[in-house]
């Protein structure tokens, strides 16, 4: 038997749920719609499956483009919603916090960067670009409709950094990270500290010993009591996510 969609609370999905997608393509402000034919893209995407709504807005980060799509999540039934618009870097939480007062769950949502990934590089060849856009959210659409709700959740992360490489950089980083009050391992795949550098007979433009610096770095790393260091060793696996990585020497 197919296994039960299961949503944010682990309680069963509604399997009659119907996806009602609200599509937006903003102008951003000109940055988009100077090249982008964003109404044609509108159009288009309003033939597709399971899009309610196709709508263009100026600007629709500002408060009365919010508004927009506030309202047709509250009297539309939208419970999907994909924006195109800049860099998801300076609105995707805009756009969460959005559909999050419309009361829809914030991870409904899919952004399509439509600035950076089309206009802007695309800018000499108009109608492709528009072509490209089509694709982009078409794209969005269909991720949209897979889409589920989503609580945010916090893990514990394990206060401990590995540095791999006992060169110079290898070595100024595990001391950084160590007088930050962090336990640090150093693994380093030969015999000795100090990568390169220790085969240089002076460095640039001082005309400093590269050995007596490296001395004087290697005695701070090794008094530092929260370093371990690993010669003759290798990094042989790697598992686990950020907070919780396993690693295997």
């Amino acid at each position: 038997m197919p296994e039960k969609t299961q949503t944010a609370d682990n309680s069963p999905a509604p399997d009659s749920e119907e996806v009602r997608v609200g599509v937006y393509t903003c102008h951003c402000g000109g940055n988009i719609s100077h090249v982008v034919q964003c109404e044609r893209v509108a159009k288009m995407l309003g033939k597709q499956a399971n899009v309610i709504i196709s709508r263009t807005d100026p600007s629709f980060c500002s408060d009365t483009g919010q508004a927009i799509i506030e309202q047709d999540i509250k009297e539309l039934g939208v419970n999907r919603v994909v924006i195109g618009a800049c860099a998801p870097s300076l609105h995707e939480q805009t756009f969460r916090n959005t559909v999050t007062r419309a009361g829809l769950n914030p991870y409904l949502y899919h952004h399509v960067g439509l600035r950076e990934q089309d206009s802007w590089v695309h800018d000499s060849d108009k109608e492709a670009a528009t072509e490209k856009a089509v694709r982009l959210m078409s794209a969005g659409v269909a991720k949209a409709r897979l889409l589920t709700a989503l609580d945010p959740i916090r893990l514990g992360a394990e206060k401990q950094a590995l540095v791999i490489g006992g060169g110079v950089a290898g070595l100024r980083s595990a001391l950084d990270i160590a007088r930050q009050g962090i336990r640090v391992t150093l693994v380093e795949k030969s015999p000795f500290l100090g990568g390169r550098m220790a085969q240089l007979e002076s460095v640039f433009p001082t005309d400093e010993t590269p050995r007596q610096l490296l001395h004087d770095l290697i005695e701070q790393v090794t008094a530092q009591s929260n370093i371990t260091i690993l010669t003759a060793a290798e990094v042989t696996a790697v598992s686990g996510y950020v907070g919780n990585f396993n690693v295997t020497v």
